[in-house]
């Protein structure tokens, strides 16, 4: 649409054609009336993929964690830690995985990616 202006830029994560398919929408029905989804799109589209970027490093941080964990959980099978130790340990991992599952399920159902 051309009279959506600031939506010109450039974005490594959604394209022109998702852009204007979203602001089509919204000329036929109205702002409030699209789905949390496009209205998120549009929004992290309009700040230069910020979000999403946010989202990613947040991701990183937690693979960073599971590298840690995965060389604990090895340690300790190594020196025959007790059950509990080990319990403690696929807690802390299944902790990490929820957070992971998070964002991936942000990428993948707001922001379709």
């Amino acid at each position: 649409m051309k009279s959506y202006n600031q939506f010109v830029n450039e974005s490594f994560f959604h394209t022109e054609k998702q852009i204007n398919d979203i602001l089509d929408k919204i000329a036929k029905i109205g702002y409030n009336n699209i789905s949390d989804s496009d209205k998120s799109i549009l929004n992290n589209y309009s700040k230069d993929d910020k979000d999403i970027h946010n989202i990613l490093l947040e991701m990183r941080k937690i693979t960073n964690k599971f590298r840690e964990i995965n060389a604990e959980i090895d340690a300790a099978f190594k020196r025959n830690a007790s059950d509990d130790e080990l319990d403690k340990l696929k807690n802390k991992w299944m902790s990490y995985h929820y957070e992971m599952s998070k964002y991936e399920n942000l990428l993948r159902y707001v922001y379709k990616i």
